[in-house]
């Protein structure tokens, strides 16, 4: 016998389900693109839940070549799908290849969209070279909620100036466009020259994090980034002209980050480093300094470099953590040297919480004992709460040695008798930690 389905017993339709409901089932599909895909195409009512939460990330390594193309075009010629876009990771190539493959009103629809952003015919226009360049700022341009932007292109990344336009009426470079809501930018290490984000950043007026690997260059930005809190320059290659023409178009940085460097033909100091943050010298709280010089005691000559030693942050009283390299502090000779370079370092900082030694092979028994001094006995930083040690990274030959001086060092720190130094400082409140180079990539994670 059939169930009676009259009166109250009627199957409700899923349809009839709230709004809400149906945006949990969107969002149990937001990490399986072509289901979530699937489920808007399924009913009427389902396409309005489904369409901003497919379109609310895009990132390009999550699909195929072809669809990862067909996205960003979908949202330069689609304006209404670009509403709902709040990051775009493009790590890809050849997506200007792909406008040929769309059918003719697509491609009207895409060259209308890039000619009333940039004024850009886009027939004229090298695609071949230019062409990720052009797609990729233009999806940016047309999605208001983009907040977060990632950059690594397989292909040439070439210049944004194109975003830019030079009126005579205004002083310098004016924006054809404004991402207002854009506050965090990443670079991969195909975009190496720093000059070809220039239109980028000058569209990016509220831009607060910025990261760029293996930058270089950057003589010639323009841009003026007075909202940006967090700069990260890893694995950087620029010369102390680049590195000053980007810090000072950075006067409230909050945190700088600065490893990894290779050798560029005029290599900055850890000294020059600190010199040319002095714009944001009454805001700076992290700092982060890891120098080529560290790891090379023949580039620490004074001849080759004017200033190539840490002394002092005395022109930072705000900053609260504190990432430097041992060897890179300015130490005298054996007589002379009482082992006070990390206190004297860090000595005008009293708002210091979290101090991150690196390239700790042997940490000297004076050094430490100074260190300590200056805790317990002149409560020099009251707010003091964590001291890292790391060891410095080795080759793979070289494994042993350096989970031997690991294992001494941590032996040493994990002393617990009141008189040793590890002892006072743990009774001060200090956390003391060994950490190895090889497992440790952030000195502010916890």
């Amino acid at each position: 016998m059939e169930p009676d389905m009259s009166g109250s017993q009627k199957r409700a339709h899923i349809i009839k389900l709230p709004v809400e409901l149906l945006t949990m089932i969107g969002r149990e599909l937001k990490d399986e693109p072509r289901s979530l895909a699937w489920f808007g195409q399924a009913c009427r009512a389902f396409h309005p839940v489904a369409m901003p939460l497919v379109y609310q990330n895009i990132d390009t390594r999550r699909h195929s070549w072809k669809r990862s193309c067909r996205h960003l075009l979908s949202l330069v010629a689609f304006p209404a799908c670009a509403q709902h876009v709040e990051s775009i990771s493009f790590a890809d190539s050849c997506v200007a290849r792909d406008i040929s493959d769309c059918d003719p009103a697509m491609q009207k629809a895409i060259g209308q969209a890039i000619k009333q952003l940039f004024g850009i015919q886009l027939k004229k226009f090298d695609l071949e070279e230019n062409g990720d360049t052009l797609i990729v700022m233009a999806a940016a341009a047309l999605a208001p909620k983009l907040s977060k932007l990632e950059l690594a292109p397989v292909g040439p990344w070439s210049n944004t100036n194109f975003m830019l336009s030079n009126s005579p009426k205004s002083n310098g470079p004016r924006r054809k466009c404004i991402f207002k809501n854009l506050t965090k930018i990443s670079v991969g290490r195909s975009i190496q020259n720093v000059d070809n984000l220039d239109g980028l950043l000058h569209s990016a007026p509220n831009l607060q994090t910025l990261s760029i690997h293996k930058a270089r260059g950057g003589s010639s930005l323009t841009a003026r980034l007075p909202s940006l809190t967090s700069l990260c320059l890893s694995d950087s290659n620029m010369n102390p002209g680049d590195l000053r023409q980007m810090l000072q178009a950075c006067n409230n940085l909050v945190c700088f980050e600065y490893s990894d460097v290779t050798y560029p033909n005029q290599p900055p100091s850890p000294a020059q480093v600190i010199d040319l943050l002095a714009p944001c010298q009454n805001t700076l709280q992290k700092l982060h300094l890891s120098s080529c010089f560290a790891d090379r005691p023949d580039r620490l000559e004074p001849r080759q470099l004017p200033a190539p030693w840490l002394t002092k942050l005395d022109r930072f009283p705000a900053l609260r953590q504190v990432a430097v390299d041992y060897k890179a502090l300015e130490r005298g000779g054996k007589e002379e040297d009482d082992g006070g370079a990390l206190a004297k370092l860090v000595w005008d900082c009293p708002a210091l919480e979290g101090l991150f030694v690196m390239g700790v092979d042997s940490f000297e028994t004076e050094e430490f004992a100074c260190f300590t001094r200056s805790v317990v006995e002149q409560h020099r930083w009251p707010r003091l709460e964590m001291l890292k040690l790391q060891t410095t990274p080795s080759a793979s030959g070289e494994r042993k040695k350096h989970d031997r001086v690991l294992k001494e060092l941590w032996a040493e720190l994990e002393l617990c008798e009141p008189d040793s130094d590890a002892g006072k400082l743990r009774a001060a409140g200090v956390d003391l930690r060994a950490v190895s180079g090889h497992r440790c990539t952030y000195p502010f994670a916890e």
